[in-house]
């Protein structure tokens, strides 16, 4: 028998085990690490309540740790199923309460009792503690190959979709996007991403070494350019600098090519599902990052660029909290958005002169797992560089569309006269949605709207117009993740909120193999940490002490400290780090401890074209005649050529 947990219960600690044959056959040998983990996790949190008298008796333990044991799946997705009851049951409005009505499943689960002292004070507290406890295990990444065979099967109809589908008129769709894009010269510098690649894996040294040419690349990058007035910029002279010219000399013929086609991969999202996702080509990759920070400025200049913000989810979770107060917006998901952006719709909204290099840095072609290359519909799946903004202004649009039918219904304005011309989307625009960032449920104004990939938040009086525009141009919503109308919640961008204060759950995300790695590390301090922003300290104390034997030791070399913001440490408001080894540090006069982190193998390479920083040096060289310079977030990365692992570091002693 192996020991997974020692819990505290009404009538004393309760130890919990169970055989090492029964925890394989239930979870396999690929998540065996991660399902001890999440036994003596769960566990812990029933010891958490917010209840005063919150302990549980010891059979309540014993019977859901035996439930977990038998059938994880199981209890995992009815708890998650209890958790959507709850979240769709209260409405601000109308008939009902903010609690919703009485779930009667609820009280087969252990934390009845919570329940029900949620429904009788309304307290926040215990709502998020509900939401934590039903949902903890949803989120977490089950390898299972069925999954990724459902999530093929699933791929496969989002194309069979897309090729069916019958758009409906884009001409005002189209003047919307031709208006909110801005027409500004912008400046950018190619990269590698950090990911893995269909042809040469995710090392940068060998990406670099690899950066062949592709037709459709050398036309659109390296030669005369077709846009060159709206671009502002000498792209060829540039970017010819930031190649191997050996590899990519100015004349292709005759040198080997860069392949077209990028791989579907299935990766672990949810407890039920997989994630499709596809690695492009190196070649094709480098160049979408490039023109992904120009289509990412032309937003930010751009007319809606105070509603968009690629690098920001907060704009979006505020919306949530005036959502859930004044029911004045709401919060749309969609399912599989990536996948159902079709190439139809881009090449019909987009201007030509950013249609261009959409077109041109896409891969139109996609082997699948038995080895067959698909022509896909998709304009781009997740995993290429220009999937997310693209997303983002055409979900944009389309809430501004839904706006103007709105307001063409209500006022009895013709539909051409608000969006018949780009000129009239931008007086609509600035006349009729409001302009900053915060709701105002007094308005007579539409709330402006927030977009952040497949995350919409739009004002509730369009709601209806926005979800049938959205499905005739091929999208499907998440019914589980969108809160409409008199809805007591919101959620957007991992923030849920009820009634105006944050419930957001803790979930249990780590992904444990074997042993503490450079992967493990930072997601379980993390959820550590946050378990004690929660104050689940029995969960916290749980994770530290279950880290100390993924350590392989009886000394944690983990360390604890008072900065809330340090990276794979443990926070503490007393820090002694006794457990980890000290020395006197002569020449910076400090007293240090050792503990692990992640960090780096530093691999020397030659100063040439193999180093992505030698060809951001070379192309600042070739700028000298440049109009237009390059901000200093260009994206360059200084990275090193191998993967992060576990490293011994000195740091200052806190004590």
């Amino acid at each position: 028998m192996i020991s997974i947990a020692s819990v505290k219960a009404r009538e004393g600690d309760v130890r919990l085990s169970a055989d090492r044959q029964d925890l394989l056959r239930v979870s396999g040998s690929d998540n065996y690490e991660m399902f001890y983990l999440l036994l003596g996790s769960y566990c812990s949190l029933l010891s958490d309540s917010p209840l005063e008298d919150g302990l549980k008796p010891a059979g309540t333990i014993k019977r859901f740790f035996a439930q977990l044991l038998l059938d994880p799946i199981k209890v995992i997705s009815t708890f998650s199923n209890l958790s959507e009851e709850i979240l769709h049951g209260g409405t601000l409005f109308g008939t009902g309460t903010t609690t919703g009505p009485f779930i009667p499943g609820m009280k087969d689960t252990p934390v009845f009792k919570e329940y029900l002292a949620w429904r009788e004070t309304g307290n926040h507290q215990l709502l998020q503690y509900l939401l934590t406890f039903l949902r903890f295990a949803k989120k977490m990444k089950w390898v299972n190959p069925e999954l990724d065979a459902t999530s093929f099967r699933g791929w496969l109809s989002v194309e069979r979709r897309l090729e069916d589908l019958v758009l409906p008129e884009t001409i005002h769709l189209r003047n919307i996007v031709h208006a909110i894009l801005s027409r500004d010269s912008v400046a950018s510098f190619p990269h590698h991403s950090g990911g893995s690649t269909a042809d040469f894996g995710r090392v940068l040294s060998k990406k670099m070494r690899n950066l062949l040419p592709h037709p459709r690349l050398h036309r659109a990058f390296f030669s005369n350019l077709p846009f060159k007035r709206v671009v502002g910029q000498d792209w060829p002279h540039e970017l010819s600098t930031l190649v191997d010219p050996t590899l990519w000399p100015s004349d292709i013929s005759g040198v080997p090519l860069s392949t077209d086609i990028s791989e579907l991969r299935f990766v672990p999202k949810t407890i039920r599902t997989s994630r499709s996702i596809c690695m492009e080509p190196v070649s094709f990759m480098y160049f979408q990052q490039f023109y992904r920070r120009i289509l990412e400025r032309k937003i930010a200049a751009g007319v809606c660029g105070r509603w968009i913000n690629i690098n920001d989810q907060t704009y979006n979770q505020d919306g949530c909290y005036f959502g859930s107060v004044f029911g004045c917006v709401d919060t749309i998901d969609l399912s599989s958005a990536s996948d159902s952006v079709s190439l139809e719709l881009v090449r019909k909204i987009f201007p030509r002169e950013v249609l261009y290099y959409l077109l041109a840095t896409r891969t139109s072609k996609v082997r699948v797992p038995d080895g067959s290359v698909v022509l896909v519909n998709k304009f781009a799946p997740m995993g290429s560089a220009l999937c997310f903004p693209t997303q983002c202004i055409i979900f944009c649009a389309m809430t501004i569309l839904s706006y103007g039918h709105h307001y063409s219904s209500t006022y009895g304005v013709d539909l051409d006269d608000i969006f018949g011309s780009q000129s009239a989307c931008l007086r609509f625009i600035r006349k009729h949605i409001r302009k900053d960032r915060f709701y105002d449920p007094r308005s007579r104004k539409y709330q402006a709207p927030g977009v952040y990939g497949d995350d919409i938040i739009c004002d509730s009086h369009t709601t209806d117009i926005l979800i049938n525009l959205l499905t005739s141009y091929g999208f499907s919503v998440n019914t589980e993740k969108s809160f409409l109308s008199s809805s007591a919640f919101r959620e957007s961008c991992g923030k849920y909120y009820w009634c105006g204060f944050d419930v957001t759950p803790l979930s249990f995300k780590p992904l444990v193999k074997s042993g503490l790695d450079a992967k493990l590390l930072p997601s379980i301090t993390s959820l550590a940490n946050l378990a004690g922003d929660f104050r689940y300290m029995s969960l916290r104390s749980y994770i530290i002490n279950r880290c100390l034997r993924l350590a392989g030791g009886s000394k944690l070399p983990i360390r604890f400290s008072s900065d809330r913001n340090s990276s794979c440490t443990f926070y503490s408001t007393n820090v002694r780090n006794e457990h980890l080894k000290s020395r006197w540090n002569s020449q910076l006069q400090r007293d240090e401890v050792r503990s692990v982190s992640v960090g780096y193998s530093r691999r020397k390479h030659r100063f040439s074209n193999a180093t992505e920083l030698g060809a951001y040096v070379r192309w600042w060289r070739s700028a000298s005649s440049r109009r237009i310079a390059p901000s200093s977030d260009d994206g360059r990365r200084e990275g090193d050529s191998s993967p992060a692992k576990l490293v011994w570091v000195w740091t200052p002693d806190e004590r």
